[in-house]
């Protein structure tokens, strides 16, 4: 088990699917099917299932592909040397119209921007333009030799075509079928038409390695600056139709300012030829397609491209010439050279289980989700606090330079509170400046704890010396507003109400466990009095602000109870953990509750119901827990400083985390758990596969 769990692990990267096969294996080779799954295996299914972001598997089609505008359909070659054009589903993946579209063989497809056009170019040297919603041929041009790489300009007017034979690249009128230009392409140069229709950006394999040209004068106005002997393979211009992407033959994928011609980012990663360019309708992102198997999706916005996706497989290992974003980006379609399959994947962020990964300073111990939902708080290795977008990338640092270990980040994400290494002073950041506003320094006592009412106005700090607690609430001036001292007492966590005039107060005995001490107490600050006190022993205690109540967890137990803020009234125990429950998490509305354990797993709880949802394993000790705000995400941190991103309410997941997977690998053709639903259909694999 530990053997296929171990190989699973291996295969996450390249071929997901694999891997997912490869995990449920393990479990089933574990054992005792009335036992909890090995943890190595559980592990490496999540990981596979995060990772496989498969929709649709589409067999017996490939080569260069096209998505239609209309987001319907795509277009691929269908088998090698027949001619035909292939229209199919983007759902289904099923053939929906298909035509003998070259007497020879197909090479290349592009739709017009509204996708009422299919430019189709093959070995004939014959290039014909279709309607693809009824297959009738609108217009037909006679070349010379194979055609490749037909392109529109955004108004559909133009259509670019490139004779590879007969040396030259010809801009023809879609309506007429006239020649607008004709400009030489002397070294088989690849080439792409600018979305005014003006100007041809060329790759070549000799110097220089890429250009634009000026299809009015024939003359090249900019040469883009690749590095020298990097033969360029591909061209794309982005929609607005400032940037040119180009791919190598090295591997590397470059940006270029389409004015200057100045590489403004690249991307590197890939470990053999770009033969394959998209970049996504709003222009944000760029898919490429490689020999290496591989199609990657490059964040374009910033001046490095970042990879965001990788997409593999053993259908693709022959190579990737297509790839194509679906409208909107929520798809990516990749295809590789032998015709043997179509894959589509799915872009959206919280596709799968495991968003994401990554590791942070060991000792960083806090991870927060706070005001935006898709802003992130960590450690960072350059001993600060490092704000990350939703795919865990930092965005920035604060208090870059810093010792802090610990720090809170107020719910609204308008101010951070850090403790330094030896507890004091704390210093209140103001995140949207990056700058210390304000410093605290409690006269006597180390830190112990901080807690930010709802509202960010006030911060309580907790401290101690060997025989009494100090709770002090202070502004984001850092002036006193109110203290309260429990002598004898050590103070384990609080909490602040809806309101932020109240704050609970989770506290135990120093010299000895006294039940009838160590009750959980409600100070109202304001007015510097104790008002109630719940009849629970609480090592933890957090507040749901939009259903106002109070979240608790018993001193070494396993349960978490639900407490109205307002008449103390207990309300749901939330029971199912085997260790003991050190953390809890509740999102801006109160519908979700997370719960970390020292048994390895975190939960996800309906607070209302008491029902769990939802259940995590992870591998090492957990030292923090956040969900956001409407409780689609949790994220967590363990004490070897490794944060992982997760999406909730995932059916696939919550099946094989809260139950053993005893299904044979003779039942996966029904892929529940890619989202792709195929029971009664034969499975798509022969031999050893």
């Amino acid at each position: 088990s530990r053997e296929l769990a171990a190989a699973a692990e291996a295969n996450v990267v390249d071929d997901p699917e694999r891997s997912i096969l490869l995990a449920l294996e393990a479990i089933d080779a574990s054992g005792d099917a009335n036992a909890d799954a090995p943890p190595e295996a559980v592990n490496a299914l999540h990981r596979a299932i995060g990772a496989s972001r498969i929709v649709l598997d589409v067999p017996g089609v490939g080569g260069r592909l096209a998505v239609s505008p209309l987001g319907d359909v795509f277009v691929t070659e269908g088998p090698e040397d027949t001619g035909i054009v292939d229209l199919r589903s983007l759902k289904t993946g099923e053939s929906v119209r298909s035509w003998r579209g070259d007497e020879v063989d197909v090479n290349d497809v592009a739709f017009n921007h509204d996708g009422s056009m299919l430019a189709v170019t093959g070995d004939d040297g014959t290039v014909g333009v279709w309607d693809p919603a009824t297959g009738e041929e609108l217009l037909s041009v006679a070349g010379n030799g194979p055609a490749w790489n037909p392109s529109f300009s955004d108004d559909g007017t133009r259509l670019s075509i490139v004779w590879t034979d007969s040396g030259l690249i010809q801009i023809v009128d879609t309506k007429t079928g006239t020649s607008v230009a004709t400009v030489p392409n002397v070294a088989d140069r690849p080439a792409e038409l600018s979305p005014d229709g003006t100007q041809l950006a060329r790759g070549s394999w000799e110097p220089p390695y890429a250009s634009v040209t000026d299809i009015a004068t024939g003359d090249t106005i900019v040469e883009l600056d690749v590095p020298d002997a990097a033969a360029v393979y591909t061209v794309a211009w982005s929609p607005d139709g400032r940037q040119i992407a180009t791919g190598d033959n090295d591997g590397i994928v470059g940006v270029f300012d389409a004015a200057t011609g100045e590489r403004s980012s690249v991307g590197l990663g890939h470990d053999s030829a770009i033969v394959g360019l998209d970049w996504s309708p709003e222009g944000t992102m760029l898919a490429s397609g490689s020999n290496d198997g591989t199609a990657r999706v490059w964040d374009a916005a910033a001046d490095v491209l970042t990879e965001i996706r990788r997409f593999g497989g053993r259908d693709l290992a022959n190579g990737v010439p297509g790839v194509a974003f679906s409208p909107g980006a929520g798809r990516l379609v990749v295809s590789d050279w032998l015709i043997t399959a179509v894959k589509i994947f799915d872009m959206d962020p919280a596709a799968g289980a495991e968003l994401g990964g990554f590791e942070v300073r060991s000792d960083a111990g806090t991870v927060a989700f706070a005001g935006d939902e898709d802003t992130l708080y960590t450690g960072s290795d350059r001993m600060a606090i490092a704000e990350r977008d939703s795919r865990g990338r930092s965005v920035r640092l604060i208090g870059e330079g810093s010792t802090s270990p610990g720090f809170t980040v107020s719910p609204d994400g308008g101010f951070a509170a850090v403790a330094d290494v030896e507890g004091f002073p704390v210093r209140i950041f103001d995140l949207d400046a990056n700058e210390i506003i304000a410093t605290y320094d409690p006269p006597t006592g180390g830190l112990d704890n901080l807690a930010w009412s709802v509202d960010g106005a006030s911060l309580a700090v907790v401290s101690g010396t060997d025989d009494t607690s100090t709770v002090t609430v202070v502004d984001r001036s850092g002036a006193e507003q109110a203290s309260i001292d429990f002598a004898g007492f050590f103070v384990y966590s609080v909490a602040f109400d809806a309101t932020g005039g109240r704050l609970a107060i989770a506290k135990s005995g120093r010299s000895r466990f006294d039940s009838e001490l160590d009750r959980l107490e409600i100070w109202d600050w304001r007015s510097n009095e104790v008002v109630q006190t719940l009849d629970v022993v609480a090592r933890t205690v957090a507040s749901s602000p939009g259903t106002n109540t109070w979240i608790t967890t018993t001193f070494n137990g396993s349960t978490v109870d639900v407490w109205d803020a307002g008449t103390g009234e207990h309300l749901a125990e939330l029971a199912g953990h085997t260790g003991i429950v050190y953390l809890v998490a509740v999102n801006a509305d109160g519908s979700r509750i997370a719960t970390g354990s020292d048994d390895g797993t975190v939960r996800i709880w309906d607070p209302r119901s008491g029902v769990q949802l939802q259940k995590l394993s992870l591998e090492s000790e957990i030292a923090d827990v956040t969900l956001n705000r409407d409780g689609t995400r949790v994220a967590t941190i363990d004490t070897n400083g490794l944060v992982s991103i997760w999406t909730l309410d995932v059916p696939e997941l919550r099946e094989v985390a809260e139950s053993r997977v005893t299904r044979s690998l003779d039942d996966l053709e029904c892929r529940q758990y890619l989202h792709q639903p195929r029971c009664g259909a034969q499975p798509q694999t022969s031999g050893k596969d």
